[in-house]
């Protein structure tokens, strides 16, 4: 069964994590996906290396499709250049399109707790610009497509910072105004079916996360908290199941966790798996070192309002 059969995708930051997994699941279900990032590693070891020739090899080898373009997501002209490629390579046709660039993952964990006054603005410049503004132009070329054909999906992958304090400021104020974007632009595109989503992940054990643990860099409340975690490929289950979904229009504009895609779609982690929601208060005692505290609280708790807007991850 190929349920994405004709359909072309976009997906950014495709070369590792969450998009990585995505663009694999898209190509498998039948998509041409046109992937953005580093496009290879010079010089390197590009099996070690985020880049854009091991998503292909893996899309192809469960039997799918990705075209990949090298992209730096900060560069307005690469962006443009990516959604001319779509345009004028499948006859204006794009049917979804997944915003996952992001660049400063490193970074944000070795300054997640600088107070902003003291931060440098190179921590905003690679949270607005890999990130939120690369979200927006992408949007905008997207919708441009999708507009005349009255049809499409677009997802933004947010992140629990949109509703509490995660690394630092300059992340958390992106992530917010991603949300507040998908708000805005489905309001606008509601009439003509393309339908809006922010899809907010829990922790996610991403390769550079995992490696983190492996070379002992993360405290042990972190690990706790890694351990509870999903994978990259949850999230991908997720869209999956979302740009499927024949009833999409009616959550256009909203945002959704992963986990309660799974909840309504009916589908678990690998190795049957169920993650904590990320907005649980089990997970998020989990995510502040609490994780005595934590087995001792039923999964269904949600966290009040209070605990999200208090308390950052980390010590």
């Amino acid at each position: 069964m190929v349920p994405l059969s004709g359909k072309i995708c976009v997906v950014t930051g495709a070369a590792d994590g969450i998009g990585k997994a995505v663009a694999i699941a898209l190509a498998e279900a039948g998509a041409i996906v046109y992937i953005s990032g580093p496009l290879k590693v010079e010089g390197g070891n590009e099996t070690l290396v985020p880049c854009l020739q091991n998503t292909v090899r893996e899309a192809e080898a469960a039997g799918g499709i990705c075209i990949p373009v090298e992209c730096d997501h900060t560069s307005v002209d690469d962006m443009e250049h990516l959604f001319d490629r779509v345009r004028d390579e499948k006859y204006c046709q794009l049917d979804v399109l997944v915003n996952c660039a992001f660049s400063g993952e490193p970074v944000l964990k070795e300054k997640r707790n600088e107070p902003f006054w003291q931060a440098s603005l190179e921590l905003w410049d690679m949270a607005s610009q890999a990130g939120m503004r690369s979200y927006y132009i992408a949007s905008r070329r997207a919708a441009s497509l999708m507009v005349p054909a009255r049809r499409g999906v677009i997802i933004n992958v947010s992140s629990m910072s949109g509703f509490k304090a995660l690394f630092n400021t300059a992340y958390g104020i992106n992530k917010a105004a991603c949300d507040r974007m998908t708000e805005d632009c489905s309001r606008e595109l509601k009439e003509y079916g393309v339908a809006v989503l922010s899809l907010l992940p829990g922790l996610v054990k991403t390769e550079f996360l995992l490696e983190c643990a492996n070379q002992n860099k993360l405290n042990f409340e972190e690990e706790m908290a890694l351990s509870q975690g999903e994978t990259p490929q949850f999230v991908a289950k997720a869209v999956l199941n979302l740009v499927t979904d024949q009833n999409i229009m009616d959550k256009t504009g909203e945002i959704y966790t992963t986990v309660d895609i799974a909840d309504t779609f009916k589908f678990t982690d690998v190795h049957g798996i169920k993650p904590l929601h990320p907005l649980s208060l089990r997970a998020n005692m989990l995510y502040i070192g609490k994780w005595r505290l934590a087995k001792w609280i039923p999964r269904f708790v949600m966290a009040p309002k209070s605990l999200l807007i208090a308390n950052a991850i980390g010590p």
